[in-house]
């Protein structure tokens, strides 16, 4: 247990260690950035102030020069101006030289001007800015000059009312407008060509600064101090700032102290951390040791009681908390004596119990047996009764059903009956208006034979007049052929009309004949259909009285089967409730049988528990 709580107590104060060690860090590298921020703004602010005012001087400078000369300047002679030129060469170390720039863009210096050369054409930035933006005291951009260095203009017009006669231009090295200050720092063009630098760094003039250091390319204008570290091991922070020119300020702040003071409280944190854990664990150890020196005797006894020994055992007094344990543990001694027993005691009564419980659910078991054979004897009968009732219902429903089509065949019966009178009828008058058309038809019979008389004496007139003009015309010979043709066609024509006549009239005493044969007929059949009618009227009344006869069965078959449906519904009812009786008494028989088997659980439970507490071993009081 000790070497468990030693363990877990270094654990915890290993994370402790490493939570601290983390928030220190964190905390260190806030602080390592801050003032790393602070030192590099002052930096740069101080710089740059000092640059603005470099400037702001050499400018002034500059522009009280061009001042003074701007009375008389245009009567000036050039050897005039060369000997002002060499004075104002003269009158400070840090011009290297100096030059007249005039509108037409020639350039006069102090030997003379410079042939080959003009300003204005070459668009010098001194010039551009000079004459054709009226631009004054300013300082152009840097440029390399002839031995390689890098030189820039301080540029000032020489004006007199607002006419410019000339450009003075000053020409001196970059690093004399910053004085000594002991900060490092790099001015380059946007490209990275390096015209200004002072401090470690001042060899980097005349180079590329990002072929130097290839990691500045990454740093924006903005961006949080970017930290390098130079081949000698300095820390330097760097941030990239855009003048006003465009051209680029490179700080570089020296940020060796704030490294070395941050890793130094860091790495004191680590040690005092490390000596802290060490004693608290050791201090830990030695008091748990002293505090527990009992301990085994504790866990000897409860050993005891483990294996069923409860007999009381002293144990030293700790004078801490494993005291109240002791007491804790004696007194689960006593109560656990009492406990055991008790349970025997009760163990003697339940094992009487159990006995009285098994014969009484012995002789429920009995009468379940009784009372489930005589539901079911009474269940066989209400089936039986129940499928009778059924039966009758069923066939006093088929009965009914079977009047029922009676009655709609009888109906239907009648009204075909009823049909085929109206039919009848409909003949009867039929044949009645054929019987008139037929005699109408005889009328016109004998009207068509006068007619056929009539012809037949006109074809036999006919027949001896052309029989005339024959002789005649053999009478007249010659003469008289083609008449004599023509009355041969016409007794010709006579004799075929007489023949159709002939043929007509024949037809007709047919058509006659059949018409007295037909109207015969029709008086024969209306009688028939008188009979057919007063036949119909019998059967119709017949069927009246069969259907009167049919519907009084149809009410008696249905009141019996609406009796034998409500027996067989009752029967049914009854059958269903001594089926859930029968089932009541098939689950009580089920449970009383489980309670038996439960009882005999219980009894072998309570024999496995009295052999359970025969395992406590106490002394006899």
């Amino acid at each position: 247990m000790i070497k468990k709580l030693n363990i877990f107590t270094i654990a915890v104060s290993f994370v402790l260690m490493a939570l601290v060690i983390a928030l220190g860090y964190f905390y260190l590298e806030g602080w390592k950035n801050q003032r790393t921020v602070n030192n590099d703004t002052q930096s740069k602010q101080m710089l740059l102030t000092l640059l603005d005012y470099a400037e702001s001087q050499a400018t002034h400078q500059a522009e009280e020069v061009a001042s003074q000369m701007a009375d008389g300047f245009d009567s000036f002679s050039d050897e005039t101006l060369k000997y002002k030129i060499r004075l104002i060469e003269k009158a400070n170390p840090m011009f290297s030289y100096a030059f007249f720039a005039f509108p037409d863009g020639r350039v006069l210096k102090s030997d003379g001007y410079i042939h080959g050369f003009n300003a204005k054409k070459s668009q010098r930035e001194y010039y551009v800015r000079g004459f054709g933006h009226a631009e004054s005291g300013f300082v152009t951009q840097p440029y390399k000059n002839a031995s390689g260095g890098t030189s820039v203009g301080i540029v000032a017009a020489v004006q007199k009312s607002n006419k410019i006669s000339a450009l003075l231009v000053i020409i001196i090295d970059p690093l004399s407008l910053m004085p000594e200050t002991g900060n490092t720092f790099v001015m380059s063009q946007p490209n990275g060509d390096v015209y200004l630098a002072d401090g470690a760094v001042k060899a980097w003039i005349g180079k590329n600064i990002f072929e130097i250091k290839p990691d500045f390319k990454q740093i924006s204008v903005g961006d949080k101090p970017f930290m390098h570290q130079s081949p000698d091991g300095e820390w330097f922070s760097v941030t990239k700032n855009t003048l006003e020119n465009g051209n680029i300020f490179w700080n570089l702040t020296n940020q060796e102290e704030a490294v070395h003071l941050s890793d130094a409280i860091l790495y004191s944190i680590l040690l005092i951390s490390v000596f802290y854990m060490s004693a608290n664990a050791i201090v830990l150890f030695i008091a748990l040791r002293r505090e527990l020196r009992h301990m085994p005797q504790t866990v000897s006894v409860i050993h005891d009681m483990s294996q069923g020994d409860f007999s009381a055992k002293a144990i030293p007094s700790s004078a801490n908390e494993l005291d109240i344990i002791n007491e804790a543990v004696d007194t689960l001694q006593n109560e656990i004596s009492k406990i055991v027993r008790v349970s025997e005691q009760s163990m003697d009564e339940l094992a009487q119990n159990q006995r009285n419980i098994t014969e009484i659910v012995q002789r429920n078991l009995q009468h379940c047996d009784q009372e489930l054979s005589a539901v079911e004897q009474v269940a066989t009968a209400a089936t039986e009764l129940s499928s009778t009732a059924a039966d009758v219902a069923m066939n006093a429903s088929h009965a009914e059903e079977a009047t029922s089509g009676a009655m709609d065949v009888i109906t239907a019966s009648s009204e075909t009956l009823k049909r085929s009178e109206d039919i009848t009828q409909q003949v009867r008058t039929s044949m009645l208006e054929s019987t008139g058309t037929v005699n109408e038809l005889r009328i016109h019979s004998e009207k068509i034979s006068q007619v056929i008389e009539v012809i037949n004496s006109i074809s036999e007139q006919t027949n001896l007049l052309a029989l005339n003009a024959a002789i005649e015309a053999a009478r007249a010979g010659s003469y008289g052929r083609g008449f004599a043709v023509v009355a041969d066609e016409v007794r010709a024509l006579a004799a075929k009309t007489q023949q159709s006549t002939v043929d007509i009239q024949n037809i007709i005493q047919q058509l006659q004949a059949q018409s007295r044969k037909a109207d015969e007929s029709m008086q024969q059949n209306s009688g028939l259909m008188e009979e057919a009618n007063a036949i119909s009227d019998e059967l119709s009344a017949a069927f009246q009285s069969i259907a009167e006869k049919i519907a009084t069965v149809s009410e008696i078959n249905t009141l019996v089967a609406t009796a034998s449906e409500e027996q067989s519904s009752v029967t049914q009812d009854i059958s269903k409730q001594i089926e859930d009786i029968s089932h009541i008494v098939h689950i009580n028989q089920e449970d009383t049988t489980k309670t038996s088997q439960f009882n005999n659980d219980i009894s072998q439970l309570t024999q496995q528990l009295a052999n359970e507490l025969s395992f406590f071993r106490m002394k006899q009081g």
